[in-house]
């Protein structure tokens, strides 16, 4: 399962990276199948309610404490969050970086 993920993982952050308005935020590989990421233009709140109405569950972080907050996030509209589950399948991966693709 942890290799599975991983892959899934690696290609949800290398199709993110590869869109120019993504910014994906640190090197999520080393630790849980969970990521965050800004999007230029576009404030998190938004781009959750974007990605929900794609059926793509995610977490708006307003980027106000801890590291986020030091890294300015809270001053670009927040961060999206997501995370991988045993469940999730290649083609879930694939429906979160065409609905991220279309707030470009």
């Amino acid at each position: 399962m942890k290799a599975y993920q991983a892959g899934l993982l690696a290609n949800l952050i290398n199709e993110l990276r590869s869109l120019r308005h993504v910014m994906v935020i640190g090197d999520a590989m080393r630790r849980v199948p969970a990521l965050a990421f800004t999007i230029a233009g576009v404030k998190a709140e938004d781009g959750v309610e974007h990605l929900a109405s794609r059926g793509v569950c995610a977490f708006a972080d307003p980027g106000q404490y801890g590291v986020f907050s030091v890294l300015g996030v809270g001053e670009v509209g927040g961060a999206i969050r997501v995370g991988l589950a045993h469940y999730t399948n290649a083609v879930e991966v694939d429906d979160l970086v065409r609905a991220v693709s279309e707030l470009g």
